[in-house]
């Protein structure tokens, strides 16, 4: 991780952060811990790494809004690859959480890593106004990945310690076990949701008309 940012520098942060933001399976505090631990041993300077880190949460969080904004509910529809983490239950809960509580919702979905991504593709369904969107996200992302950032540049020089002194074996053990662990969960989880989503976008499909239209 520590070669990976350094070669792409604080664009690589940028982009790993756009992705998990797009559903990459990896924990957007990978990379913003990464970036602190390497701020706080002099291999990056520290505001730019932390500026990199709020702008690439930022951008996924956009990409999923205007997403939800360009195609709508047919997303789900006519992009079943998104359906693995927003079936049509799922976003009519967030639309309703957004309707009832707007821009707190935004503001606590950094909170939640789990909901992040469709309340961010909710709010783009319902064409939140964009200057609200930015305004909650901003500050969101500004405090969680800040104060993410912080604890990691803090403790940044016992963290690279730790892991200089550790077997290299054990390290890498421990990476691939985290790996496959992780791969495991997410695609049992998307075969999981693409199913659910199947029976209802099918249900749907099967209820007759109105017969007062």
């Amino acid at each position: 991780m520590e070669d990976w940012l350094l070669n792409g520098s604080y664009y690589g942060i940028a982009l790993a952060l756009l992705l998990t933001g797009c559903g990459l399976p990896l924990p957007e505090e990978v990379p913003i811990v990464a970036a602190g631990v390497l701020a706080a041993n002099g291999k990056m300077i520290w505001y730019w790494a932390l500026v990199a880190c709020i702008g690439g949460a930022m951008a996924g969080d956009n990409a999923m809004y205007f997403l939800g904004r360009r195609f709508g509910r047919g997303l789900l529809k006519d992009h079943p690859w998104w359906v693995g983490f927003m079936t049509p239950q799922r976003e009519e809960r967030v639309e309703q959480m957004i309707r009832k509580k707007g821009s707190l919702v935004l503001f606590g979905a950094r909170f939640l890593p789990g909901l992040r991504m469709p309340i961010y593709v909710a709010s783009g369904i319902l064409k939140m106004p964009y200057a609200r969107f930015f305004l909650a996200d901003t500050i969101g992302a500004t405090i969680v990945v800040g104060a993410c950032f912080g604890l990691a540049y803090y403790f940044g020089p016992q963290i690279r310690q730790v892991i200089h002194d550790a077997e290299w074996w054990l390290t890498i053990v421990v990476v691939v076990v985290a790996v496959v662990v992780g791969l495991v969960y997410y695609f049992w989880r998307r075969k999981k949701l693409l199913a659910e989503a199947a029976k209802e976008f099918a249900a749907e499909d099967a209820t007759p008309p109105d017969s007062n239209l």
